[in-house]
């Protein structure tokens, strides 16, 4: 986290501040409550089983939320199939993922407070924003709805849809998309957004890196010893690592 915060926090505070102004003109995701209490979400995910169940999506339009991820709209377009909600959680630039759709057919872009400022400049029906960075975002949400404008993200745009249905009240909640099956090293369904994008091999390490590697973990197994998390979580992602 501490890393984390290093690398986006200035793009955080930056684009936070750039986009007060949306922020203050749109609701927050509190205002939404439970709008669609009782009635069934279908959280669509740019996995690679998608393309075999948009039949399946169409069909239940006004039947059920939809509720897509951005990367997931590039496989919806050609299928006819418009979400009533679009979800944005990554800091990063992801315009790209709306290049070449009428963004005026989005009923509600779902958009992280500190995302890109060209996001909250698409022209969708109506924006509702959000925190996905907790008491990072505080000195935002504070001034707008406080901790209700939260939803549970553990870094994910999947379980930032699954909060977001919860929050509307929906009941039950259907995944489509939501594989991590990985046929063929692949990430997504090749008609979504980065449909290319696969699996990369590690190469083993060599000899000499495979001591230093050894002596890291020597050093950071003392600091685990003493109680030092950092360390255990550093221990963890090595070893997971050397699995891949």
């Amino acid at each position: 986290m501490s890393n984390t915060v290093a690398a986006f926090g200035a793009l955080w505070c930056s684009q936070g501040a750039l986009n007060l102004p949306v922020l203050a003109k749109w609701p927050t995701v509190a205002k939404l409550g439970d709008a669609f209490k009782g009635q069934p979400a279908v959280i669509i995910a740019p996995g690679p089983s998608l393309s075999q169940n948009l039949h399946l999506v169409k069909q239940l339009k006004g039947r059920a939320v939809l509720i897509a991820f951005s990367r997931c709209l590039e496989i919806l377009k050609p299928a006819g199939i418009v979400p009533d909600f679009v979800v944005v959680l990554d800091p990063l630039d992801l315009t790209y993922h709306f290049d070449g759709y009428d963004a005026r057919e989005i009923e509600c872009l779902c958009v992280g407070m500190t995302c890109n400022p060209q996001l909250y400049r698409l022209p969708v029906k109506r924006f509702a924003s959000f925190s996905g960075n907790a008491v990072i975002e505080a000195w935002l949400y504070d001034h707008l709805d406080g901790p209700d404008t939260w939803l549970d993200t553990s870094c994910s745009v999947a379980t930032t849809s699954t909060s977001l249905a919860l929050k509307l009240g929906c009941d039950p909640i259907i995944y489509v998309g939501q594989d991590l099956s990985f046929p063929k090293g692949k990430y997504y369904d090749k008609g979504s957004r980065d449909g290319g994008a696969t699996l990369q091999k590690i190469e083993p390490l060599s000899a000499e890196d495979q001591a230093e590697e050894d002596r890291i973990l020597k050093t950071l197994g003392a600091l685990a010893q003493c109680g030092d998390q950092a360390a255990q979580m550093a221990i963890q992602r090595i070893y997971s690592e050397r699995d891949v």
